[in-house]
Order: structure tokens, then C-alpha cells, then sequence
């Protein structure tokens, strides 16, 4: 689970992305499925001074597991996606 709370207002953000999909407003990351076979927590990115969120989860869980890396900025108090990444087993 994941939120970004605006420490002078209060104000709660969810994740930018979520088990629903991309843009979804809800707390729940998505899992990131290691070599196709057993789930995890997805990889989060970032730091206090930057606008950049990279995540890297499995957004929906069907046969082939298709995994990614998302490249997410903070602008006008909402995450828009920059870019996805397929992410390819080592």
C-alpha cells in the first residue's frame, strides 16, 4: 500500500499506478512478478528532492505476467507517466 500526504494541508495522493491500472485511484500497488513465477512487492524509485517516481510492478496478473518500469512525474498535484518499460528477466 502506498499514499503521498501533503504534510501542510493534509491532502492524501494515491500511487499512479494500482492493481486497477494506471491512474487509478486506490492505495494497492501492483505485485511485480519475478521470473514469472512468485509475486513480490513492486520496486519503488525516488527522492525528497525530485519530481521523479519510477515504479516497477506487474499491473495486471494473467498468463504471461507482463512486467514493467514506469517513469512517472509530479506535476500539477497529480502523477502523469513519462514512460513504460517492458522489463525483460535477467
Amino acid at each position: 500500500m502506498m499514499a503521498m500526504v501533503d504534510a501542510q494541508t493534509g491532502t492524501v495522493y494515491y500511487p499512479p499506478i494500482s492493481i486497477d491500472g494506471v491512474g487509478v485511484a486506490s492505495l494497492y500497488l501492483p505485485l511485480l512478478t519475478a521470473g514469472l513465477s512468485y509475486p513480490r512487492n513492486p520496486i519503488v524509485d525516488f527522492r525528497l528532492d525530485s519530481r521523479l517516481m519510477i515504479v516497477r510492478a506487474t499491473p495486471k496478473q494473467t498468463t504471461q505476467h507482463p512486467s514493467f518500469t514506469y517513469y512517472f512525474v509530479w506535476q500539477d498535484e497529480r502523477w502523469s507517466l513519462l514512460r513504460r518499460v517492458p522489463l525483460t528477466e535477467h
